[in-house]
């Protein structure tokens, strides 16, 4: 039986009004969208790929690409899936993108919590302790207060004040130690290809939230359990605990 669930912020735990695939597939040129449906969900899979294995070469080089540079290039990974490539379209796609920047500037605004969510975290902390682990900056927490969630968790890892971010190991077995268990005794619940490669990483099992941004092959390591939303969690770890007590 699990002593500790750590929890992903974006994505899993608050969700966007808006995702920005929606954004894209709204987006037109002329009269004509530049995206369909499935061309724009595509798109954000590309970039979001694309962002992590930049992550990854900076973390195994100890490098770091300047923002805007950093930017332009997902800004390609986005433009080059586009319907119609040409200047217009990328100056359109770049006004979306960087209106989702800013929307994530205001974060209590731009992030709300599923519904379900507040009555999943008063079950599970009555059992287990909770602790966030997040790749984000420190105003993220703004967010956590905003939707009452912060009593919730006795440890709030960020990756900003922490100075490691995933898939760097590190940054989970820092919150493993701050709420006083192993990693092995701690499940890691998030939706990203990072959260999965970084719980391997740390010894830790993770349950993976499909939000069909990403596809199973997607993942460098086999999560534990897959689950379509982080509400759908509860009877995982009911079956998890009965496997411990027969």
């Amino acid at each position: 039986m699990y002593k500790a669930i750590l929890f992903d912020i974006e994505n899993t735990l608050l969700y966007p009004e808006v995702s920005l695939n929606e954004q894209l597939a709204a987006l037109e040129l002329g009269g004509a969208p530049l995206f369909t449906a499935a061309s724009a969900r595509e798109a954000v899979r590309q970039a979001e790929l694309w962002t992590a294995e930049q992550i990854l070469r900076e973390q195994e080089t100890n490098t770091r690409m300047e923002d805007d540079a950093f930017f332009e290039n997902v800004l390609y990974a986005y433009v080059r899936n586009a319907s119609k490539q040409n200047e217009k379209a990328a100056g359109v796609i770049r006004h979306a993108i960087l209106a989702a920047r800013g929307m994530q500037n205001d974060m209590p605004k731009a992030l709300h919590k599923p519904d379900g969510l507040p009555a999943l975290l008063e079950a599970l902390s009555a059992r287990y302790t909770l602790g966030i682990v997040s790749n984000h900056r420190g105003r993220i927490r703004r967010v956590l207060d905003a939707e009452g969630l912060t009593p919730y968790f006795k440890a709030v890892m960020i990756s900003e004040s922490a100075g490691v971010e995933k898939p760097d190991p590190r940054i989970l077995t820092m919150t493993c130690e701050a709420l006083g268990v192993e990693p092995v005794e701690s499940l890691y619940v998030g939706d990203h290809p990072f959260d999965v490669l970084c719980a391997a990483r740390a010894g830790m099992d993770c349950a993976w939230v499909d939000n069909g941004v990403f596809r199973p092959e997607d993942l460098p390591e086999k999560p534990r359990w897959t689950l379509r939303a982080v509400t759908a969690l509860t009877p995982v770890l009911c079956t998890q605990n009965a496997g411990k007590d027969s």
